[in-house]
């Protein structure tokens, strides 16, 4: 299209720098949309794989560690049949390993779907679900808080 404008400006005589001043302007302007939204999707980005593989593991096995270390002692209800707090905390493990597998999948998912390469779905996914669940072993076995 540039050239076109320009053999044309140049064909008739006609004064045509402030079109192209003004087309050049328009070009850079759109550039710089483009760079500004890339730059928030990375922001957001990385704000999903830092949660979603560092912060949100840590924060539920520092959870599990503090509870599994209040002891053993029995929780009733209204006078129901005691249940041992080691049943809660291997039930709050399991659920918790399952969130993490959930949210790795979808964090994965909005990742490879953001940058428009679905096919990078897979190795997000090998990234962040052993890096969550090693996050959440060592917090949920060591004493961090």
């Amino acid at each position: 299209r540039m050239a076109k404008l320009l053999m044309l400006g140049y064909s008739t005589g006609a004064e045509t720098g402030s079109a192209l001043r003004e087309t050049a302007e328009d070009v850079l302007s759109i550039f710089s949309v483009v760079r500004e939204r890339q730059a928030a999707l990375a922001i957001q980005k990385y704000t999903i794989i830092i949660g979603g593989a560092i912060l949100v593991p840590l924060i539920l096995g520092s959870i599990l560690n503090l509870f599994s270390g209040m002891g053993l002692v029995s929780i009733s209800s209204d006078g129901g049949a005691a249940v041992q707090k080691s049943t809660i905390a291997g039930t709050g493990a399991m659920a918790m390993s399952v969130y993490l597998l959930i949210f790795s999948v979808l964090s994965s998912l909005m990742i490879a779907v953001q940058e428009g390469q679905i096919r990078k779905f897979v190795i997000y996914l090998l990234l962040l679900a052993p890096i969550s669940f090693l996050i959440f072993s060592f917090a949920q076995t060591n004493r961090l808080i």
